[in-house]
């Protein structure tokens, strides 16, 4: 069971991972549909025999379950739960839920897409192999930022 405004939102982020991955310079190793062995290997290696439709199934609800959830998006707004939303599966669950949790009441749009562009900045420098996909990930920015629900 999930909600509707994750229901609103879930495709847009999954929309921007795909179903199958397993590129040798992405550290995330084998990801299915954003989730990635090197986090969830147990996850991973229980939607790898699944067909398609059932391993997105699974995927969605254990966003629900492991994203949604801690990170409270359900009392965000639209726009700002789906860049959240994204971030966690994108840039880090753990990353992005102690970053709402510092902002607090202050949180904003605008805050977290400045955060957003920056932490892909500081993972860059920090390996510069990784900048092979600055575009992408200014990509999958803008098209959140331009996202009309």
């Amino acid at each position: 069971m999930t909600s509707p405004l994750f229901d609103k939102i879930i495709d847009v982020v999954i929309g921007k991972e795909g179903y199958w991955t397993n590129d040798a310079s992405d550290p995330g190793g084998l990801t299915i549909w954003g989730i990635c062995y090197r986090d969830w290997p147990d996850k991973v290696l229980a939607m790898k025999p699944m067909s398609k439709e059932d391993a997105l199934a699974y995927a969605k609800q254990f966003y629900y379950d492991h994203y949604w959830l801690p990170l409270n998006a359900e009392q965000l707004d639209d726009k700002t739960a789906l860049l959240v939303l994204d971030g966690a599966v994108n840039q880090g669950v753990k990353l992005m839920a102690d970053w709402v949790r510092g902002l607090g009441e202050l949180i904003t749009f605008d805050k977290i897409l400045a955060w957003r562009m920056c932490r892909y900045v500081e993972v860059i420098e920090n390996n510069p192999k990784l900048a092979q996909y600055a575009f992408p990930w200014m990509q999958r920015l803008k098209e959140v930022y331009r996202w009309n629900g």
